[in-house]
């Protein structure tokens, strides 16, 4: 029964991390594959799903290691892949299609300096990642991991404590990757699939309510998990 709460306890604070993880994170959604704002030329469920997965696997390598070592493991990983995913878009971007990485929303980039408002498309919010957006997609893929391991982990702990004989890693896998899906979606939905990082106005504005809804959905994903835990035979 202690088990159980712990899991409860867990998927809450693990999708309310999740959450915050996401709007961090550049994403362009189906506008930036013309380019016609600065982010992730993909969707965030993608990306959740992407993300999931090899925090999931690094996670799994180091289940028996310490619980703090277990959180870094995942969120460094992921980390380090969303950097070189935002890189190698940017790559893309300026030697495939011969843009510069620039936002709509500042004259100046924050970090830098460098004056964008000359490198903005026409009839575009920016293009690429630019300096501001690869470092919040950093943060944000870094308090994704953290999310997202403490999730993986306390799933897997739950089957492997009561002796399920059947239930391996993969199934902890599924169960963890759906959860994220389903909180990127909601996150989506709520800044309306693009979103420059923690400048962006649609961060400022919607992430009071993205953290609530994802976690009501967290709340009934969570019994649901309990149901599957507690009510299969060992």
């Amino acid at each position: 029964m202690l088990m159980l709460i712990k899991l409860f306890i867990s998927i809450l604070v693990g999708s309310f991390l999740v959450s915050i993880g996401i709007h961090f994170i550049p994403i362009g959604g189906t506008s930036a594959s013309t380019l016609r704002t600065a982010g992730v030329a993909t969707n965030a469920p993608i990306v959740a799903i992407v993300l999931g997965m090899i925090l999931n696997l690094a996670v799994l390598l180091t289940i028996h290691d310490s619980f703090i070592y277990v959180l870094l493991s995942g969120s460094v990983v992921c980390m380090l892949s969303m950097s070189v995913l935002m890189f190698f878009s940017n790559i893309v971007d300026i030697y495939g299609v011969g843009v510069v990485p620039t936002s709509g929303n500042f004259k100046k980039d924050p970090i830098t300096g460098y004056i964008q408002e000359d490198y903005l498309s026409e009839n575009s919010n920016g293009h690429g990642i630019p300096t501001i957006s690869y470092i919040s997609g950093l943060i944000g893929s870094f308090i994704f991991g953290i999310g997202g391991s403490l999730i993986f982990y306390m799933i897997y702990i739950s089957f492997t404590t009561r002796f399920y004989k059947f239930v391996d890693g993969v199934t902890s896998i599924i169960l963890s990757v759906l959860l994220f899906f389903v909180i990127a979606i909601i996150s989506s939905f709520n800044y309306g699939n693009d979103n420059q990082g923690f400048y962006d106005k649609s961060f400022k504005n919607n992430i009071k309510p993205a953290i609530l809804s994802s976690v009501a959905i967290a709340i009934l994903m969570a019994i649901l998990y309990i149901i599957i835990v507690g009510g299969m035979p060992k």
